[in-house]
């Protein structure tokens, strides 16, 4: 039981890891890449801005909510004297929270990329 957790687990980290390492690289490009610009946004489309930045960041909390309590509901699946239909529920569980958990994560590169990409327009 033990080997099969640690092989489900290994297998899980293995297909996970790539898409973490991708988020972190192309999340830092962008960040330095608006860092650099000099510009001041116009007062009219601050909201805009305000608006993007508030997005991500509850996205970015609700993720690692969400994230947390589909780990714990997955885990106590797993570990619980319910049967192997729960094992394998669990285990689906698990692989869909991972995946939600990138995704939402996710936000914080595309809202950079937009304000990036939509400042250079904007700038006074």
């Amino acid at each position: 039981m033990a080997s099969n957790l640690h092989q489900g687990l290994k297998h899980g980290l293995s297909k996970a890891f790539p898409a973490v390492v991708a988020l972190a690289l192309l999340t830092n490009p962008v960040a330095a890449q608006s860092a650099t610009e000099d510009c001041t946004i116009p007062s009219s489309l601050q909201p805009l801005f305000d608006l993007l930045n508030t997005v991500e960041v509850l996205a970015f909390t609700g993720g690692v909510a969400l994230g947390v309590i589909g780990m714990s509901v997955a885990g106590l699946m797993i570990a619980g004297p319910f049967g192997e239909d729960w094992v394998r529920r669990g285990k689906q569980l698990a692989k869909n929270t991972i995946l939600g958990v990138v995704i939402l994560a996710s936000a914080n590169m595309v809202v950079a990329f937009l304000i990036s990409q939509l400042s250079p327009s904007f700038c006074t």
